[in-house]
């Protein structure tokens, strides 16, 4: 299974292992919480809580709000390893597709 989320932070272990902070809208909510439109958001993971994973060989460090890749060999939310950057960022920006215009 693969997902994509949003880099929030990144740590390495002792032996140089990245490990990748990152925020999955499907499991931990969206990116920004004005997205539930003054609704009460139950199920929201707040960043501070976000779950570290390991990273393959990545081209480059992932900053806050880049997009990242993560993959899994089984359909459960667990065992996820980040596998790439996508080369998109998280702007808070929504642009409506149909007209092109940013709203």
């Amino acid at each position: 299974m693969i997902v994509y989320g949003y880099a929030k932070d990144v740590k390495y272990d002792r032996n140089g292992t990245m490990y990748v902070r990152v925020r999955v809208p499907q499991i931990h909510g969206p990116e920004d919480r004005t997205e539930y439109s003054g609704q009460q958001a139950r199920n929201y993971t707040w960043d501070r809580d976000l779950p570290y994973y390991p990273a393959n060989m990545l081209s480059a460090v992932p900053q806050d709000g880049d997009v990242v890749e993560l993959q899994t060999s089984n359909d459960k939310n667990a065992d996820f390893i980040v596998s790439g950057l996508t080369g998109a960022t998280f702007s808070g920006i929504e642009t409506n597709i149909h007209t092109g215009r940013y709203e």
